[in-house]
Order: C-alpha cells, then sequence, then structure tokens
C-alpha cells in the first residue's frame, strides 16, 4: 500500500523536510505495485530496477525501503548513474533535480522505453515525465501524465490515478 493508504482526496503522507525522501523512496517501491509493465521490459536476469539518475537525494533510504522486497517475482535492485546510458534498462528512473536542466534531452533519450520515469523536477509532468513528486501543504502527492504512461505502454492502476492529479492530455 502507498505511504498514507489509497484513500481518495486524502493527503498522500505529511512529511518534514528531513523525512521527504524517505516518503519518496517508499513511494518509488511501492509504485511498482500500481504500475503495470510489458514483458519486454525486462531483461533475462531475473531483476527489477529501481534507478536513479544524477545527485542522489535518497541517501540510503531507497536502499531501506526496498531490501529483502520482490516485485512481481523479480529481486529488487538500485541503480544509481550519472550516465544516462547506464540506466536504461530500469524499470522505475527517478530523475534527479539535478539534471533539470537537461531534462528534455533525457526525456527523448529515453525514448518510447517502457520506463516509469518519476521526479520532483517542476513541471516533470507537463515536460512528459510520467509521475511528479510535488508538495502541498508538507504532503508528498502525485501528479501523473497517462499519455506519457500510455506512450511507452504502461499501465497505471485505478488505485494510483485515484490519488493523483491527472496532467489533462
Amino acid at each position: 500500500m502507498l505511504v498514507g493508504g489509497l484513500h481518495s482526496g486524502s493527503a498522500l503522507a505529511n512529511t518534514s523536510v528531513a523525512d521527504e525522501y524517505q516518503v519518496k523512496a517508499v513511494f518509488l517501491y511501492n509504485f511498482a505495485n500500481f504500475v503495470k509493465w510489458p514483458e519486454k521490459a525486462f531483461s533475462d536476469d531475473d531483476s527489477f530496477y529501481i534507478c536513479v539518475y544524477g545527485k542522489d537525494p535518497f541517501k540510503k533510504n531507497l536502499d531501506i525501503a526496498v531490501q529483502g522486497e520482490k516485485v512481481q517475482g523479480r529481486h529488487i535492485l538500485i541503480k544509481r548513474s550519472n550516465l544516462l546510458a547506464e540506466l536504461l534498462n530500469c524499470q522505475v528512473l527517478f530523475v534527479s533535480d539535478s539534471e533539470a536542466s537537461d531534462l528534455k534531452n533525457i526525456l527523448k533519450d529515453i525514448g518510447n522505453r517502457p520506463i516509469l520515469t518519476v521526479s520532483d523536477i517542476v513541471d516533470f509532468a507537463q515536460a512528459g515525465g510520467i509521475i511528479e513528486f510535488y508538495l502541498q501543504s508538507s504532503n508528498v502527492r502525485l501528479m501523473v501524465n497517462l499519455a506519457a504512461a500510455r506512450q511507452v505502454d504502461l499501465v497505471i492502476s485505478a488505485n494510483l490515478l485515484r490519488v493523483s492529479k491527472i496532467v489533462k492530455e
């Protein structure tokens, strides 16, 4: 279940600055349970990759959130890199705000690969990313670009959409 539960209209998680990325780390893990990837999204190594591109704001929080967990029977592995080419086999890709100035090129380079792109860069979803974290009254909220998800053959569950703001297509 997502942090704070999946309650329509409720705040997803109240956070302080100190634990904002703890909450976001748990969300990254939980997104895997609310998104369906096409079979072509997976390599033969039986792993599910959650990746961070750019400066890592999660520190150990992401590793702690996924420790010992599996998604769809696959072991979760965390990859971090400043080279996008090393992360193109990921299922979930968090784009750090350190990469905001190159966002257009990043999304272009990802292209139509079945990667769930996630970020807290302002206007990420409007720019073509799939899920954007934003804060509203100290609550972590979600904005989803359904057109971007459909374009890469990802299906987002109604339960996740219920607690998200949808970018108009």
